[in-house]
């Protein structure tokens, strides 16, 4: 595909943008229209085929290969090479359980696996009585990370297996595919990715990478259906990686090509339909490297914006979609609540206690502004605005102490004459989302010029060192 600027479909082909700025890519994906029409035409194929036919399985045949088939073309490998999975966790799974453990073997992890990873392994260990290690990866980069990981590879031959992320959840810190795989093939270690969050993001060539096993999702930030994904399996690996559960798919291939036969039985073959239409779209939108270049160039500016602001960012974000962030003296999961309330999504990462956004191609430099709070939105520096409708002046009184409270955001349809008469608008549909009030008694005088506000619409108090009120605000 030629090297072109990434151009996303129009928002109005995303039903789940539609309103909202929304930044939970990395938990998962927003469907296009394209994706949803997708699965419902194939979902009523099969229903006027005769759902259990043989017309049928040789559909369900067709859609298991082109799926594969379109994976190999995207992420590079073969497509007997992939193993379609319902998520990152049963692919992890599937490696786990596959290798021939020995109890006193060992197993190496980073300490910024997601919780998924982490309790499969845990049990895996406890089950066969084997040696955790773990690698401490977050406050690390480059060769020094390397030389981490070598460090704790055990010298005596035992370690089998290393479980890490291409891209870490709570910092989105990208680790040195390549280069660990090329560690572990030096000590005989096998490498498992993790790639929940890069998948989508990162420019990726398993071949490439010499990936031994690499876990990904589909309803992440491939924007397909959840209970999708796939593991790639290397394919010197196919004949050593044993199926845990067997089941009668691989029937589907005629015998036993390769990961097919980790795929167990029925699943809902209808979504993957959805999956391959939602990679052809990206596919229409610009190629893996513009794609990525557009994600970098609104992280870079929600970074630099945020740190302007005095937010602190987590170390190692910014080459990845994901951005990690504390708000200095706001509880995270509240602030999670209170931005959705104004139509922005984010989501509270646990360790380190921090928000984490993720930039998607399909970001637009207005959702960054929305929340941001350049747009008549609530802010993240801490102060949320007077946020008023946009044909009142507003001007910025700085170090002032004020007591602000928050409105219920709900539409007012016909405005009161006197609020038509001070905005010079009539009739006009508009919401007032913040007042505020300090101890002199602003708030009275704004319920003298807006008589429809009523005290029982005061939700949480906060209090903030920069506020934004109407400049026309005059006590009669």
């Amino acid at each position: 595909m030629k090297n072109k600027a990434a151009q996303s479909l129009p928002a109005k082909h995303y039903p789940g943008l539609a309103g909202k700025a929304y930044f939970n890519f990395g938990g998962q994906g927003v469907m296009s229209q394209p994706s949803l029409d997708a699965i419902f035409e194939a979902y009523q194929y099969v229903q006027r085929e005769g759902p259990f036919s043989s017309k049928m399985f040789s559909w369900i045949g067709q859609q298991l290969n082109d799926t594969k088939e379109l994976f190999a073309a995207v992420f590079g490998g073969s497509a007997h090479c992939f193993a379609l999975t319902q998520n990152v966790t049963e692919a992890v799974n599937i490696v786990l359980w596959g290798l021939n453990w020995q109890a006193g073997d060992s197993i190496m992890i980073t300490d910024c696996e997601h919780p998924g990873v982490v309790d499969a392994v845990n049990n895996l260990v406890r089950r066969l009585k084997l040696n955790l290690i773990e690698v401490a990866v977050q406050s690390l980069d480059g060769q020094e990370l390397v030389d981490s990981i070598e460090k704790q590879i055990s010298k005596d031959g035992r370690t089998r297996l290393f479980v890490f992320s291409h891209v870490l959840w709570n910092s989105g810190k990208v680790l040195p595919l390549k280069e660990i795989n090329n560690l572990c093939r030096q000590y005989g270690v096998l490498a498992l990715a993790d790639g929940a969050q890069s998948a989508g993001v990162l420019p990726l060539s398993l071949r490439d990478y010499d990936s031994d096993f690499y876990a990904f999702t589909g309803q992440k930030w491939l924007c397909g259906p959840e209970g999708t994904g796939a593991l790639y399996v290397k394919e010197s690996l196919l004949g050593k990686l044993e199926p845990t559960y067997m089941g009668w798919r691989h029937h589907l291939h005629g015998s036993e090509r390769g990961a097919e036969k980790y795929e167990i039985a029925t699943s809902s073959f209808p979504l993957l339909a959805g999956l391959r239409t939602a990679l052809k779209c990206h596919q229409e939108a610009g190629d893996d490297r513009s794609r990525y270049v557009k994600i970098m160039a609104n992280l870079n500016y929600l970074k630099s914006s945020l740190e302007e602001l005095g937010v602190q960012t987590v170390a190692g974000a910014g080459a990845s979609g994901l951005l990690s962030f504390k708000v200095p003296g706001k509880n995270h999961n509240q602030l999670v609540t209170d931005l959705e309330s104004d139509g922005v999504y984010v989501r509270s990462i646990p360790e380190p206690d921090c928000l984490r956004a993720s930039i998607h191609y399909l970001t637009e430099s207005d959702d960054v502004d929305r929340l941001l709070g350049r747009r008549q939105e609530t802010t993240l520096a801490g102060v949320s605005p007077v946020f008023l409708p946009e044909s009142i002046p507003a001007q910025s009184l700085n170090q002032q102490k004020f007591q602000f409270l928050q409105l219920s955001n709900s539409p007012l349809n016909d405005p009161k004459p006197p609020l038509a008469a001070k905005t010079g608008q009539s009739n006009r549909k508009f919401c007032i989302f913040v007042v505020a009030s300090y101890r002199n008694g602003l708030f009275p005088l704004l319920l003298d010029y807006f008589p429809f506000l009523r005290k029982n619409e005061i939700g949480n108090v906060f209090y903030v060192h920069t506020i934004f009120c109407p400049s026309g605000l005059r006590h009669r």
